[in-house]
């Protein structure tokens, strides 16, 4: 996170590439991805303690805000459960097909608007 925030503070254009450029293992046990969050949500942490999105010089508006709403995850609970649950659900689905309509996205994202506002 730090590194994407610090370039764009200093007006590097950044984007999205779709093709693996880089390799790395995934936790084998419970408990080594418990491990592996904590790290992460410390690391989270650490970079806005260093450098606040909010105050960096050269961000826009909607980069700040995303970068908040990043630290910001690791502060709730259930939305730490969510992603825990996440690659489980994600598995499930993929094993079965499903036919998807705009009223069953809305439901969804009414689910996870409600799962983040209890979180708050």
């Amino acid at each position: 996170m730090a590194t994407g925030m610090l370039l764009q503070a200093k007006g590097w254009k950044t984007g999205f590439v779709n093709e693996n450029l880089a390799i790395g293992l995934a936790p084998e046990t419970f408990q080594d991805l418990i491990k592996q969050r904590d790290r992460w949500g410390r690391g989270n942490i650490q970079v806005a303690k260093k450098w606040n999105p909010l105050f960096l010089k050269g961000l826009t508006s909607m980069q700040k805000l995303l970068y908040i709403d990043g630290i910001n995850y690791w502060f709730f609970g259930i939305r730490k459960i969510n992603f825990f649950d996440s690659s489980t659900v994600v598995h499930l689905i993929w094993l079965f097909k499903f036919e998807c309509n705009f009223q069953s996205i809305i439901i969804d994202l009414g689910a996870n608007v409600y799962s983040y506002t209890i979180g708050i």
